[in-house]
């Protein structure tokens, strides 16, 4: 056995800073919102501001670093790989905080709240790097006090700046015709992560 196993067995998971786990989610995309304004290699404005409502699912899989700073509130450090829309790809860089309402530092088990925020790079070259905000809250559950099992429901927003392809020629506008390039991507999701 490692030293680290060794460790974490040791200290119970109330006790330790430090633990670390995995995430995995459904995130359920159910709205989006452009606003466009550019103009096209044939010479005229394009203006598109609108609210999309179209409803599909894509995956979240995090690595997650949390210190535990106090009894009450935690502070995860995550990134790994997102499903944005369909086909787009995320790496975010994700700083969440937990506040664990009083009857989890007890037992351990218990409902909390979380909320953060973060930068989203791209995987492929489709948009700069966006923003992300995500608030919720969730269910921790404790096994024998060396891991903690957590189930979140929270509302995720992106917002990026994506590459805007000419209608006419499916070239890629260039940046000096585009006035305005925003897209907001909302989405519920649910959650399951372990942490030892």
């Amino acid at each position: 056995m490692s030293v680290l196993a060794l460790l974490l067995t040791a200290l119970p998971l109330s006790a330790r800073r430090f633990s670390f786990g995995v995430e995995g989610s459904v995130a359920l995309n159910f709205a989006s919102y452009n606003n466009m304004a550019y103009r096209t290699d044939m010479g005229y404005r394009v203006f598109d501001k609108a609210v999309h409502r179209e409803t599909y699912a894509i995956g979240e899989v995090l690595g997650m670093a949390t210190a535990n700073i106090s009894k009450m509130f935690r502070m995860s450090l995550l990134s790994g790989y997102c499903g944005l829309e369909n086909g787009l790809r995320m790496v975010p860089i994700e700083l969440r905080g937990i506040v664990v309402f009083p009857q989890m530092t007890h037992s351990g088990s218990g409902l909390y709240l979380q909320a953060g925020g973060g930068v989203a790079f791209p995987i492929q070259e489709i948009f700069n790097a966006g923003a992300l905000v995500r608030g919720g809250l969730g269910y921790s559950v404790n096994l024998n006090n060396l891991a903690r099992i957590n189930f979140g429901f929270t509302y995720r927003m992106v917002y990026f700046n994506p590459v805007i392809y000419d209608p006419d020629t499916d070239e890629i506008i260039p940046p000096h015709d585009i006035m305005q390039n925003t897209r907001f991507v909302s989405s519920f999701c649910f959650s399951i992560s372990i942490e030892i």
